[in-house]
């Protein structure tokens, strides 16, 4: 739903004609956005990340300033504005409650933009949160100063500005903000939207923006920093971050040279091999990327841009390869994950099935039961987790389906969506050491299929992962399944 809003005011301030292509299925878009927000609303009126968790003062701030962005320009709407109001009471609540007192700094002043931004008329006392929240990071001034604005507290405005301004990070031309206190080591990435210097950065920038700070120079160094910060070339971490980043970068952008249009050559080897002209008519188009095919990109090719006329330009250069599932080795970038196939199975013993599972490790018959189990192992704690397990070609997923197997390990409990081609799990928290997951798939066609890596990824750093290895699982037309073999 966020990056709707962010593309929207995005082509709000770039002046860019809302009726081309995809963008004009932005306002359908959104419409289904709020009918399935009113799908995962709570009864107590907050969010969690699904329907049947826990409210969470994160997820209930992102929604409510999401449900506010939209009555900016629908002031009618009496879903959002019900769900909206629904969400202030809640965040309300919070704030009165002893979960406040032991919330991180940056959640609360979160929570009171997104109150702020929503309803006037519930202004909260300023001065008195003020001393509560602290101004331990620049994000937290960033979300205070933001509220300051929308209250017209002066005298705060320009305190947090100066602070902020004072505690930029210079160098190299660039300009950013660290998301953690001096103190905290900065040796491992971030894992925690809170730990994230592109947000805060963008976060900063923007507050600075909507604050009047007009150092044009200061603009310019901090949105080249977040240009050179891009994953992937097109990107940030996630669409969390990518999104904070657009909000200001457009902004940005709409006073620079793209007014004019700048046009660039793409030259391999001296040769060119394409023109593109970035302008309002090409910026949210495929016409703006060059493709080199895998034949021309070899060692030593040289790749250069030659720019037209005047103007800036950042440019992105992506890979993209695919393997197959056996080639795939483990890997683990701060999460561990193992995998493991298991025949069920069931004798009756006085009348009651008594289940049973055995290692798969060779074929197995169609028409049989098999038990994924999948085995998370980290070192440190971490929270919105989304595990996902390919199924193999022959395999078909077995989405109700009781059973118990007496003295195995108990599986953690998560979000479980199951799919035609994979099984995900959603985890708010997963607690250091292991995690098993467990789901159960019918083997139904014969051959030899791949079975992709099982996956385990932080939803907001993805850079925080791991994988399993791949492998082939046989199908067989009937007989028993492979015994339990050398590995």
């Amino acid at each position: 739903f966020e990056p709707l809003l962010d593309v929207r005011a995005a082509v709000a301030e770039l002046g860019i004609p809302k009726d081309r292509g995809r963008l004009a299925e932005i306002p359908t878009l959104l419409e289904a956005g709020i009918v399935r927000l009113q799908e995962l609303a709570h009864p107590d009126g907050g969010f969690g990340w699904w329907a049947t968790d826990k409210s969470h003062p994160e997820m209930t701030s992102l929604v409510v300033r999401g449900l506010s962005r939209v009555l900016e320009h629908d002031v009618d709407h009496q879903l959002a504005t019900m769900l909206r109001d629904r969400g202030v009471k809640w965040l309300l609540a919070w704030l009165r409650s002893d979960a406040s007192s032991t919330a991180d700094a940056p959640t609360v002043a979160s929570v009171l933009a997104a109150i702020v931004t929503a309803r006037s008329d519930l202004e909260p006392d300023i001065r008195s949160l003020e001393g509560r929240v602290g101004r331990d990071t620049p994000l937290t001034r960033a979300l205070l100063l933001s509220v300051a604005v929308r209250t017209g507290a002066d005298a705060l405005v320009a305190s947090l500005t100066r602070e902020l301004v004072e505690t930029a990070h210079q160098a190299d031309d660039r300009t950013w903000w660290s998301a953690r206190p001096k103190e905290t080591s900065r040796n491992e990435g971030p894992t925690r939207w809170q730990d994230d210097d592109i947000e805060a950065t963008a976060e900063v920038l923007s507050a600075l923006y909507h604050a009047g700070h007009d150092d044009a120079d200061l603009f310019r160094r901090g949105a080249d920093w977040l240009l050179d910060n891009r994953v992937g070339g097109d990107r940030w971490r996630s669409t969390r971050d990518t999104g904070a980043a657009i909000r200001f970068l457009a902004r940005h952008a709409a006073e620079s040279s793209l007014r004019e249009g700048i046009k660039v050559n793409v030259l391999l080897d001296g040769q060119t091999i394409g023109t593109v002209v970035i302008d309002r008519a090409t910026i949210f188009t495929d016409q703006t990327v060059v493709e080199i095919p895998a034949e021309r990109a070899k060692p030593g090719t040289t790749l250069e841009l030659a720019l037209e006329g005047e103007g800036r330009i950042t440019a992105g250069i992506s890979l993209r390869y695919f393997e197959t599932g056996p080639a795939i080795g483990k890997s683990s970038s701060g999460l561990t994950v193992e995998r493991r196939w298991y025949v069920i199975s069931a004798r009756v013993d006085d009348g009651k099935p008594i289940w049973t599972r055995t290692p798969l490790t060779e074929t197995v018959p169609s028409g049989t039961l098999v038990e994924s189990e999948i085995v998370v192992t980290t070192a440190k704690a971490h929270q919105y987790v989304m595990v996902r397990d390919p199924l193999a070609g022959g395999f078909e997923p077995e989405r109700e389906y009781g059973i118990h197997v007496e003295g195995r390990e108990p599986a953690a409990e998560a979000h479980v969506e199951s799919y035609d081609d994979a099984t995900l799990f959603f985890l708010t928290d997963l607690p250091e050491g292991r995690t098993v997951l467990r789901h159960l798939a019918r083997a139904t066609h014969v051959g030899s299929f791949t079975a992709l890596p099982a996956q385990a990824e932080l939803m907001y750093f993805p850079e925080v992962r791991g994988n399993s290895d791949g492998e082939l699982i046989d199908v067989s037309a009937g007989g028993e399944a492979g015994q339990e073999g050398d590995e």
